[in-house]
């Protein structure tokens, strides 16, 4: 089984920066603002380039729903790239192929049948 991997100090704040802007936004009135979770993410992470910080006093006091907080995991851990099956793969199996044959015996040649009706 593989280790959880552990988040450093940016992803954390990132994560809890977004969750803090979806809360606000659904919450803060009486209309509720729903926000795609990629596009509070990118606004997490250029709050965050600015220098906005949340502490973990501020953090705790706020009651996030479960499913806000599911869909922020959900959405930053990152989907692995599919492989394109167009792209040319090494592989040791491949070779060039025979020359052609100048000559090809009557015996090897097709022979042109016609259907009897």
């Amino acid at each position: 089984m593989t280790e959880p991997v552990q988040k450093t100090e940016r992803e954390q704040q990132i994560e809890k920066l977004t969750a803090a802007i979806i809360h606000v936004l659904l919450f803060s009135n009486e209309q509720p603002y729903p926000i795609p979770v990629p596009v509070a993410t990118k606004a997490a992470e250029m709050a965050y380039q600015c220098g906005v910080r949340q502490t973990d006093e501020i953090a705790e006091e706020i009651e996030l729903p479960g499913w806000v907080m599911e869909q922020v995991r959900e959405q930053s851990t990152e989907v692995p790239v599919d492989v394109d099956p167009y792209e040319p793969q090494e592989t040791s199996r491949v070779v060039e192929a025979p020359k052609c044959p100048k000559r090809i015996a009557k015996s090897k040649m097709a022979v042109v049948v016609t259907p009897q009706s």
